[in-house]
């Protein structure tokens, strides 16, 4: 008998995007099978504050969802609690209303999967 049980797994690198443009920008696109984003810090280094909308796209879907949206003040950094489990091809994408003023990291993680084999489940009669 095996049993698959999801454990933690490690945080990665984080992933920066500088918003060049007022567009919606993809930030980054998930390339393994299970993978989750910890939160994201969005920095204004600018003199005027700028609103961020930080968005989450099921491509399975084609979908967009806005997941956060704030303005962030002049040379101001906020974190943004994040906790969404993502499948390859999912993306977190982010507009801003200036261009060339936030810049968007992104901390994930991979959860690791673990197969323990042996053991009995239920009770034995």
């Amino acid at each position: 008998m095996s049993v698959s049980i999801l454990v933690g797994g490690g945080l990665t690198k984080p992933i920066y995007k500088k918003l060049t443009t007022t567009s919606t920008t993809d930030v980054y696109t998930a390339t393994q099978k299970q993978e989750r984003v910890v939160s994201a810090q969005v920095v204004n280094d600018t003199a005027g504050a700028i609103v961020c909308k930080l968005i989450y796209t099921d491509t399975a879907n084609a979908t967009d969802v806005i997941y956060w949206e704030q303005s962030v003040g002049a040379n101001a950094a906020t974190t943004v609690d994040f906790p969404i489990r993502l499948l390859t091809g999912h993306k977190i994408k982010a507009t801003a209303s200036g261009a060339n003023a936030l810049t968007v990291s992104i901390v994930r993680g991979v959860i690791a999967g673990r197969n323990i084999s042996g053991g009995t489940m239920g009770v034995n009669a």
